[in-house]
């Protein structure tokens, strides 16, 4: 066909050959295979292959059953399958209250849960009563330090709650030989308590005298405060610890004691190097309640 073709190419320019050749394609060629491809298209058997094989394709590459938790994910146990919009997000730390003072606290909206730490009064500093730089100076012991309760709520229910703050314990006086008190109880509602640390013996002698640390109740986890330093030969005792710090220590503060100044830790004894002194002020408890979506 192609040298038939070839000699059917009259003389002349060659864009004359190349449009007698178009034209030959054009009205034999083509029209040719267009029409045997509309009636292989048109055949009976030629559909009934295509479905078939378009079929075969579509069964082998269908999706499994879909089942929640299986080939479905799923979020807090919801399937996500369905309409609308789905938020994903929320659920961390929103929010905190601190507590130093007795009161109220209030749900903010959109809590759902809370974690609470409660921490007791810690407990005042024992006094001295003789001066010397040892024996028979008798230096004060501290304070104990507060007891910790922590504890996680749901208060999808609940919306708000008492508030209770333990006070500080005084630290014992000299000149009427009163002695230390103890820190007082904190509280969350009826959930979880934090005790008073003791106060520090005052008076002492030796190595002994440190007030106890309060103890906890109620949470999920209950941590005892620390003890109140014991009086030595040479100074009054430190203040009791807790979870979020420790008492003073009176070294070299003479014949003086120290306050308490991180909450719910107990006071110093008074040392009794030079002169005689009172017991330090423990500080009073405090309770933090961190919210969550």
């Amino acid at each position: 066909a192609a040298e038939a073709a070839v000699a059917s190419i009259p003389a002349g320019s060659i864009n004359d050959s190349i449009t007698t050749l178009v034209d030959t394609w054009s009205s034999s060629k083509i029209n040719s295979l267009a029409t045997t491809v509309n009636n292989t298209l048109t055949s009976t058997s030629t559909t009934e292959a295509l479905s078939a094989n378009m079929g075969k394709t579509l069964q082998d590459s269908k999706q499994a059953n879909l089942v929640s938790g299986t080939n479905i994910k799923t979020i807090g146990g919801t399937s996500v399958l369905g309409s609308g919009n789905l938020e994903v997000g929320g659920g961390g730390l929103k929010s905190v209250q601190v507590f130093t003072t007795s009161g109220t606290w209030t749900k903010p909206a959109g809590i759902s849960k809370i974690k609470v730490t409660v921490i007791g009064g810690g407990g005042g500093g024992g006094y001295s009563s003789v001066s010397g730089i040892g024996y028979p100076g008798q230096h004060g012991a501290g304070g104990g330090g507060g007891g910790t309760s922590i504890k996680f709520i749901d208060v999808s229910a609940i919306s708000s709650e008492i508030i209770t703050i333990g006070a500080s314990g005084a630290g014992g006086l000299q000149a009427t030989m009163t002695a230390s008190t103890n820190g007082g109880n904190s509280s969350f509602g009826t959930h979880c308590y934090g005790n008073g640390g003791s106060g520090g013996w005052s008076n002492s002698d030796g190595y002994y005298g440190g007030g106890y640390g309060g103890t906890s109740t109620g949470g999920n986890f209950n941590i005892v405060g620390s003890d109140g330093g014991c009086a030595t030969y040479g100074k009054g005792g430190t203040g009791g610890g807790n979870t979020i710090g420790i008492g003073p220590d009176p070294y070299g503060n003479g014949s003086g004691s120290f306050n308490a100044s991180i909450y719910g830790t107990g006071g110093s004894g008074a040392s009794a190097i030079g002169g005689v002194s009172n017991g330090g002020n423990g500080k009073s408890g405090i309770i933090i309640v961190e919210e969550y979506a």
